[in-house]
């Protein structure tokens, strides 16, 4: 994933599983890259609820203060 792909995700509304693989990818390649972490976060929540509340508290372990794991919920402004 480039530049390019990167920026077409953010700006995208219609995410799909394969939105999701390349995040994924991305992570594993850059561990402390915060904000592909919150955005693979917000995509899960809006898609796949369940899934979502797996890996919010092992995502939130990578997130500097913007995931209350206890509530379940990514920063306000995040969800927006």
């Amino acid at each position: 994933m480039n530049e390019v792909d990167f920026s077409h995700i953010i700006t995208q509304n219609d995410w799909d599983s394969n939105t999701l693989f390349n995040l994924e990818n991305v992570i594993a390649k850059h561990p402390y890259f915060e904000f592909a972490r919150m955005l693979y976060l917000k995509i899960l929540f809006q898609t796949d609820k369940k899934r979502f509340e797996q890996e919010l508290p092992i995502q939130s372990l990578f997130i500097n203060g913007n995931v209350n794991p206890q509530l379940g919920l990514v920063s306000k402004y995040f969800l927006k």
